[in-house]
């Protein structure tokens, strides 16, 4: 077919039929070799390369055809499309910033009109998901109002992880809303987060991460009684460290060193196993604070220490409130945080075992390819335990051995209702 307008229909014959890979050279020739170059053999040509993958040809091509009519809507959706899975998608979070934000620029500018257009979106989701990884929380916000959330899926995405793991993607709606009110509490907009959370629970009610930036915000405004009331309600569901310091330092605030102080030991037991303990020397320093409230001033010195050693052996800026404390107190600085953590661990242990009912009993059974079980108590129940609460080496977490526990409140999601747990479990020795 020596006739553009030959090759051309062909051309558009086969694009019509979705045979790409067909249509593909005939487009070739015709945008390589027909002068002027024709908008639409470019279109043509764009939506073949991003329907066969070739996402880069296709981003220079449809580049190419905006330079040619930039008011030719047809090519928008095709350059969008490229440019985000060329260019946006992959980006690597170590690359530079200002290379991202151009890429996702020109996307908005093709776009500009169309909130609903899907590459758009995702290539700004990216730029937020970037810039929070790198702390910049005003940049998060500042691109978040180019987003209408109104027009973001709602349905999550079932993922695999590298290793072959399954897990839950957050929907586009959620995860913008997620980003945005982080960004919010980390720049202290406590009352915007607040709002940003609430409308979010409109479309996620069960969501728990909006429910614990909300209280935390509520916390940090002094509104403790809500912080309180909304944060139990997680601790039902969720007994992770953070959701546990927020709320001790809730009842802190509301001078119910009590409770505070409660959950901050369970808190603190719970974190115990968890790497970098230099990302939680928040909590030690609310422990410290309580426990001088409970006129157990060297324990609380040791908090102090711990915190000030943590950022220091990190090369971190030394707040000015600790080193006040190291100060104004004479705290010792001569251990290691390693050091001062081990001590404080047994310490943190004791504690609440005291706080809470004791049990013996025998390993029933193993549930979740071991990972938890049942033990039998001596009083018949049988309580649910996870490895992780067992206080010993694990290869020595066998069947029908004798354990000493405690015994905790948890929540059964299963059955929607409280239950029991086996925590710091003990081996007893014959």
């Amino acid at each position: 077919m020596s006739n553009f307008q030959e090759i051309r229909n062909r051309a558009q014959e086969l694009r019509k039929q979705k045979k790409y890979s067909e249509a593909l050279p005939l487009y070739k020739d015709l945008w390589e070799n027909c002068e002027p170059k024709d908008k639409w053999d470019g279109w043509g040509f764009a939506l073949c390369l991003n329907s066969l993958k070739d996402y880069k040809t296709a981003y220079k091509v449809s580049k190419r055809v905006y330079e040619i009519d930039p008011s030719f809507d047809y090519n928008k959706g095709q350059f969008a499309w490229s440019s985000y899975m060329a260019n946006v998608k992959d980006y690597p979070d170590d690359n530079s910033t200002d290379t991202l934000e151009n890429y996702v620029s020109e996307i908005i500018k093709i776009t500009e009109g169309k909130e609903h257009e899907l590459f758009r979106n995702q290539a700004i989701l990216k730029v937020m998901d970037h810039l929070s990884n790198k702390n910049s929380w005003g940049r998060v916000i500042e691109w978040s109002n180019f987003i209408n959330p109104e027009f973001l899926d709602t349905k999550p995405f079932d993922a695999v992880t590298s290793d072959g793991k399954k897990f839950r993607k957050p929907s586009d709606k959620e995860s913008y809303y997620l980003k945005l009110s982080k960004a919010l509490e980390r720049l202290e907009k406590f009352q915007e987060c607040i709002d940003i959370c609430d409308n979010a629970l409109k479309s996620f009610p069960d969501e728990i991460w909006f429910k614990w930036h909300k209280g935390s915000c509520l916390r940090k405004l002094k509104q403790f009684n809500e912080s309180i009331k909304l944060l139990e309600e997680i601790k039902k569901l969720k007994k992770d460290w953070f959701i546990l310091k927020e709320l001790s330092a809730a009842y802190y605030g509301n001078k119910d060193y009590e409770n505070a102080y409660k959950n901050f030991i369970e808190s603190a037991v719970i974190q115990i196993r968890i790497p970098e303990s230099q990302n939680r020397w928040e909590l030690f320093y609310i422990g410290a604070m309580i426990l001088y409230k409970m006129n157990n001033i060297q324990v609380a010195d040791k908090h102090v220490a711990l915190c000030y050693k943590l950022r220091d052996e990190n090369q971190w800026k030394i707040p000015d409130f600790i080193q006040r404390d190291i100060n104004t107190r004479k705290i010792s600085l001569t251990k290691s945080s390693a050091e001062l953590f081990n001590e404080l661990k047994d310490f943190w242990i004791r504690e609440q075992q005291n706080f809470l009912p004791k049990q013996i009993g025998s390993i029933k059974n193993f549930i979740q390819d071991g990972k938890a079980g049942f033990i039998k108590g001596d009083n018949g129940k049988d309580y649910y335990f996870r490895v992780n609460n067992f206080l010993g080496n694990n290869s020595s977490l066998k069947l029908n051995i004798k354990v000493q526990f405690n015994i905790q409140k948890s929540f059964d999601k299963k059955k929607n209702r409280e239950a029991e747990e086996a925590i710091n479990i003990i081996l007893i020795k014959n």
